[in-house]
């Protein structure tokens, strides 16, 4: 099964100091992606599954302080696996069934052999 959670991300909510500047020059923001409880308010809100909240060092954590909810995300509709392509399964001819004798639509191609 194939879940993609589709994300949006407020960017003027971040806390830029808790951002942090790797070797390579990249800056980086640690989140965390929560699952929430459904919700039934007739709007755009119910679509959402999860929120996004900024990561916060540790010591923070521990005394209490909780990061700040940056964005949302939305679980799209999963496929199970019955909902994949599968191919039909090849059926071996039956040998006692006679081949047709229907022919082709243009009877001049009948006698012609087919290079593949």
């Amino acid at each position: 099964m194939s879940n993609i959670i589709r994300i949006k991300i407020d960017l003027n909510k971040i806390d830029q100091s808790k951002c942090f500047r790797a070797q390579s020059g990249a800056v980086y923001l640690d989140a965390a992606l929560i699952e929430t409880a459904p919700t039934n308010h007739g709007d755009w809100r119910d679509k959402q599954t999860h929120m996004i909240v900024q990561d916060i060092p540790q010591a923070e954590r521990l005394a209490g302080k909780k990061g700040a909810i940056v964005g949302n995300g939305e679980a799209l509709e999963a496929r199970s696996e019955t909902q994949h392509y599968t191919p039909p399964a090849y059926v071996e001819p039956n040998q006692a069934d006679p081949p047709s004798n229907q022919g082709s639509a243009n009877p001049a191609m009948d006698d012609q052999d087919i290079p593949f």
